[in-house]
């Protein structure tokens, strides 16, 4: 597909409502050669505008558009190069803006998370290692970790959500997408009230482009070795006769809820930022034994997706301590002494 990028200029700023017409500009290509025209202009003074359209069709795209079209044919490594080189260009018309006098540099932080907003309207996934890369490179651009991090939780609150509901047959449906958690809520707190039959969550929906190193993040380090004990003494419990999935409904419905109530280790955020005492007394400034806080209830607290530099996190007006009350009456139910494996730390539990 081929795209043309019309450029049109005016006499004076875009909100003038007496501006006139100048000139017109129009560049069609691949959709690389497109990208780079329409960022050319994009980053310069508000007196243009820019239309994006589809060739040979001559429908409306946008910016977007363009930038995921361009990334999906940069197959070879020159065009890859071509298109890293365009969107750092994008990146730093954004963290110095043209009509910044005198310019901020290095650019502030708050610049660099306007931008993690700006790609997270035109990328579904994050900037990928080779642009961060380059943007290292450029000695005017320091700080633009700030933007990695910050881009990295942006994209993900903008990944469709949809509601899945179970009604008391246990039949589901999906409904959705919707446009972020809003969206969602917005529709259940109208349509599925909290005190109505059916029951309801919320799931984001990863888009392609973001799935593999999404799915990378869900599965790093995770091993069955590392299950608390508990967990393995209540898996036995429930299969004591070591029964293949699908033989036994009632017994998968417990295995699958048993999931749904997974432990998280709890660390101290000045420790995963290598802020804390322990990355001060390091040679190397990083923090290699992170303060444990605890551990919470996957399913019973409160996830906030992007959650934080560190990935999706329990929120702290809502983090139920590990073993939850799901756990331990499924401990009681199969005769499993549960005083071993209170929580200790985080934070201590009614008896």
């Amino acid at each position: 597909m081929r795209y043309t990028v019309i450029t049109t200029f005016y006499d004076d700023v875009l909100f003038n409502p007496a501006a006139k017409i100048t000139r017109t500009e129009r560049v069609t290509g691949t959709p690389i050669e497109a990208l780079a025209a329409a960022i050319r202009q994009n980053n310069t003074p508000d007196d243009r505008e820019i239309a994006i359209h589809r060739e040979p069709t001559g429908q409306k795209a946008d910016l977007a558009e363009l930038v995921v079209a361009a990334r999906d044919t940069s197959t070879s490594p020159h065009t890859r190069r071509q298109w890293i080189t365009s969107m750092v260009d994008l990146i730093h018309g954004w963290v110095f803006p043209w009509d910044d006098w005198p310019r901020l540099e290095p650019p502030p932080p708050v610049y660099w998370e306007q931008a993690a907003d700006n790609w997270a309207r035109l990328s579904p996934a994050a900037p990928p290692d080779d642009l961060v890369a380059v943007l290292g490179t450029r000695s005017d651009m320091s700080g633009h970790m700030v933007f990695v991090h910050a881009a990295r939780l942006r994209v993900r609150e903008h990944w469709p959500v949809v509601i899945e509901v179970e009604d008391d047959a246990g039949a589901t449906a999906l409904i959705g997408p919707f446009t972020g958690i809003g969206g969602a809520l917005a529709y259940a707190g109208v349509r599925l009230p909290s005190c109505g039959p059916r029951r309801h969550r919320f799931l984001s929906v990863v888009p392609p482009e973001a799935a593999p190193d999404h799915a990378l993040a869900l599965t790093q380090g995770i091993t069955t070795d590392d299950e608390p004990p508990l967990l393995a003494l209540l898996r036995a419990a429930i299969n004591p006769h070591g029964h293949e999935p699908g033989e036994d409904a009632e017994l998968d419905c417990l295995l699958a809820h048993l999931r749904g109530h997974r432990p998280v280790q709890l660390y101290d955020a000045r420790c995963l930022d290598d802020e804390c005492e322990h990355a001060d007394a390091a040679a190397d400034g990083r923090c290699h034994r992170p303060a444990e806080l605890g551990t919470a209830c996957w399913g019973c607290s409160a996830i906030y997706a992007p959650g934080g530099e560190w990935g999706a996190s329990p929120l702290p007006g809502c983090t139920i301590p590990w073993p939850c009350q799901v756990m331990l009456t499924m401990a009681e139910h199969f005769s499993i002494d549960i005083a071993p494996h209170r929580p200790r730390h985080f934070p201590p539990q009614a008896v």
